[in-house]
């Protein structure tokens, strides 16, 4: 098998990696619990703010709405982190049917 050699990045890799990312992937390090508000696309992409009600692992969670909507309630949400401006933006930026964005409640959402 070839090997190519990649190119370096451009920039001192030392610099580089101390910066901070302002807006991480959910990836390993989502630090959501039971209790933990969100907001949740569904239904042709509605927006609800919603509370966690089952962490099943690294990716996935279980929520419930203010209107305890069973068939909200039976769908793994994968986690995802976005900004305010992104989650509220009519691009979805990311975040379609059947995500969750942690991290703040997003105005013009149907409450939880």
């Amino acid at each position: 098998m070839k090997r190519t050699k990649r190119a370096e990045p451009p920039g001192d890799p030392i610099a580089r990696a101390n910066l901070r990312i302002l807006n991480p992937t959910a990836g390993k390090n989502t630090d959501v619990a039971e209790g933990t508000r969100l907001q949740i696309r569904v239904k042709n992409n509605t927006l609800y703010n919603a509370t966690v009600t089952k962490v099943l692992n690294d990716e996935l969670v279980m929520v419930r709405t203010k209107d305890k909507d069973p068939t909200i309630a039976k769908i793994k949400f994968k986690i995802v982190r976005l900004t305010e401006e992104q989650a509220e933006s009519g691009k979805l930026s990311g975040f379609t049917n059947r995500k969750a964005n942690v991290g703040f409640p997003v105005e013009g959402a149907h409450d939880s």
